[in-house]
């Protein structure tokens, strides 16, 4: 009996033993919950160093690996078209082919516009990207960079607008900053105006732009210091009165991105080129403007033919401005509109005959709680219009 307690001892010392060779001569592992002030990192242990896993027991709790940083695929976002770089050659051949129509003489002439609150269309079009078309004198190139688009196209039914936007590329290519060329728009500077004319277009259109800028330019300088008076004591920023915007059209210009075409809307003929045109380079048409050119005619089917058939996409908005009347004005005489080209799309498609004051006036809804700016919805699904 008394030999009893170093047979337990030696039973002992064995146990510890086997213990330890079955956990590989290390200490069982065990789950541990960090603190959450803990962020040093464990010591790094070299590929010798490391010891196999210990085997699970019953009541191991199986953990998944983290994934690891690449184990899924990300598809690269495609890069954003630079407006600084001139379009290709493939694009100017597609482009070229858009030749409009033959124009007729017109008896007036729109130099300015009498749009001055287009900068409300500013947030709702703010970066869409993809392509501009616009009708009317220099109110696009707001417009057009304030959405940032990558291609303008401008489109008129009067030659000589269309020699305007020529005038205003030989102004924008010589001048950095929007001052030199409000000072550019003085009818001393005609015969200087004239010759940089001549280096970039042909005699004929020199000419043009020379007897533009004698006979129009006071009117043109003008109404663009009123509207940099309007900037400075109301806000509402264009292109001549902010460095940002005239930088961004200039880049545009510089890139040879701006384009014009003869076209008159009623016939559909350019507009069915330019959506053919746009289609071809794989480019939406973002932003179309009209201005209030909708209001002197009813839709007829050549129009309609070419609205359905534009690129548009669930970005695509159109705008123009609506005389409705003293109540639902801003400025001298304008409502302003919004709408997705989806929604007008719709509208060429019901039958009757109407113009856009027939769709204002069925359903509008305010936008920022305004009576002068609206979105104008699609038709009703019961409409029925005036046959």
């Amino acid at each position: 009996m008394k030999r009893t307690a170093p047979i337990l001892a030696l039973l002992l010392t064995l146990g510890l033993a086997a213990a330890l060779v079955a956990c590989n001569g290390k200490e069982p592992q065990r789950t541990v919950k960090p603190d959450a002030d803990m962020t040093a990192p464990p010591p790094a242990m070299t590929p010798d160093a490391m010891a196999p896993d210990p085997a699970p027991t019953k009541d191991a709790t199986p953990v998944e690996p983290a994934p690891t940083k690449d184990a899924t695929p990300v598809a690269p976002v495609p890069a954003a078209p630079d407006p600084s770089k001139p379009l290709t050659e493939k694009q100017e051949e597609i482009l070229k082919s858009i030749t409009g129509e033959k124009l007729g003489v017109t008896k007036e002439h729109y130099y300015t516009s009498n749009e001055t609150r287009y900068d409300l269309w500013y947030p709702q079009i703010d970066n869409l990207g993809g392509a501009y078309m616009g009708v009317g004198p220099d109110q696009s190139y707001s417009l057009a960079v304030a959405a940032n688009v990558e291609l303008v196209i401008l489109m008129d039914y009067d030659v000589e607008v269309l020699a305007l936007h020529k005038m205003y590329f030989v102004l924008v290519k010589e001048c950095e900053k929007p001052q030199c060329v409000i000072d550019l728009l003085d009818r001393k500077k005609t015969d200087e105006v004239y010759e940089k004319a001549k280096a970039m277009f042909d005699e004929p259109t020199a000419r043009f732009i020379k007897a533009i800028h004698k006979g129009s330019g006071s009117h043109i300088l003008k109404n663009h210091r009123a509207r940099i008076k309007q900037g400075l004591d109301k806000g509402g920023k264009f292109w001549l009165t902010d460095d940002a915007m005239y930088t961004r059209w200039r880049t545009l210009v510089m890139a040879g991105r701006v384009k014009t075409y003869p076209g008159d809307l009623t016939k559909g003929v350019t507009m069915t080129q330019i959506a053919a045109a746009l289609k071809q380079l794989g480019i939406p048409l973002r932003v179309l403007y009209f201005s209030n050119a909708e209001e002197f005619w009813k839709y007829p089917k050549a129009f309609r033919d070419a609205i359905t058939a534009m690129p548009f996409d669930e970005k695509s908005v159109v705008l123009r401005s609506i005389t409705l009347g003293e109540e639902f004005k801003i400025g001298w005489l304008f409502h302003y509109t919004i709408q997705a080209a989806a929604d007008f799309v719709a509208w060429m498609k019901v039958p009757g005959s109407f113009s856009i004051k027939a769709i204002a006036r069925l359903k509008r809804d305010p936008i920022d709680g305004t009576k002068y700016y609206s979105r104008l919805p699609g038709p009703p699904a019961d409409v029925k219009m005036p046959q």
